[in-house]
């Protein structure tokens, strides 16, 4: 096996937990006759969310839209907007950040996440993430600012860039969605899925003890 050098992490379900439906019930209080199930099937088809996850659509683009497609009242501003539809995260147990005070520090670490303008100002004050932010040795690749999400290639590719790593065979990336790891398994970096809605959290502290990644 190779030594792990780079360790890579989503957000979504191993760093915090999320529910998009959450925003969508926000959003229905001010919108008329359209249901939190209507404003979640419409805002969360696939290519809905590849727009905004790929940064083909600001915040503000968001805002406009759902005041077309749902009739929202006035009354509602962008920066309110922005809570209802961002504050829908939860952060991860305790657990998970002891267990990533033990990874070697020898170690890059860097977040890998598939996410939109609206939602990572919520993301980002969670104390998951403040690690991150709070340490120079340690990134953050987000989809809408590279244009790419996984489990496209060029994602990968432009994270192992933003980090300098030239071999993704050094490199474990963890992740909730099997879509993701098998994409960059083909690229020849390691990976193991991980999902908090699932697994224990003690999971994802045995799984870097197996790649060697904790001290």
């Amino acid at each position: 096996m190779y030594t792990i050098k780079t360790l890579l992490l989503d957000f979504g379900n191993v760093l915090g937990t999320f529910r998009h439906l959450t925003a969508c019930e926000n959003i229905a209080m001010y919108c008329g006759d359209a249901s939190a199930e209507d404003i979640y099937a419409t805002m969360f088809a696939r290519n809905e969310v590849t727009k905004r996850q790929t940064g083909q659509m600001t915040g503000l683009q968001v805002f406009a839209q759902v005041q077309e497609l749902f009739d929202m009242n006035e009354c509602v501003t962008y920066e309110c907007f922005t809570e209802l539809w961002g504050d829908i995260f939860t952060p991860a147990p305790e657990s998970i950040l002891r267990t990533l005070k033990q990874v070697r520090s020898d170690v890059c670490v860097c977040i890998a996440s598939n996410t939109e303008e609206l939602h990572w100002p919520y993301i980002e004050h969670l104390e998951t993430v403040q690690r991150f932010i709070n340490d120079p040795n340690r990134r953050i690749v987000k989809s809408y600012e590279v244009g790419y999400e996984k489990p496209d290639e060029d994602f990968f590719l432009a994270t192992l860039d933003a980090i300098g790593a030239t071999d993704p065979g050094h490199v474990l990336f963890i992740d909730d969605i099997k879509e993701n790891v098998d994409a960059f398994k083909r690229m020849g970096g390691q990976g193991e899925l991980f999902d908090l809605t699932k697994n224990h959290p003690d999971r994802l502290a045995l799984v870097l003890k197996n790649y060697g990644v904790l001290v």
